[in-house]
């Protein structure tokens, strides 16, 4: 995974998947400077592929200033 991901010692799911370190333990998906966004496996919700989607989703809907659970481009 290093190899393809750059993450130190191929870390698949971020930081260690502890209690403290999980959900919102993680870094938020909106910085404190303004306009700053995260997205990804070090950020909340956290790590695996479904958390991954759902990060930058969220991230998405924070930068477009969507409130949560929004539509995001599918047709009403």
């Amino acid at each position: 995974m290093e190899r393809y991901t750059r993450n130190r010692a191929g870390a698949l799911y971020g930081w260690e998947i502890s209690p403290t370190q999980v959900g919102p333990g993680r870094l938020e998906n909106v910085a404190p400077i303004e306009g700053l966004h995260f997205a990804g496996h070090w950020t909340q919700p956290g790590g695996g592929i479904y958390g991954v989607v759902t990060s930058g989703i969220q991230t998405a809907q924070a930068a477009l200033g969507l409130e949560p659970r929004a539509n995001l481009g599918r047709p009403s």
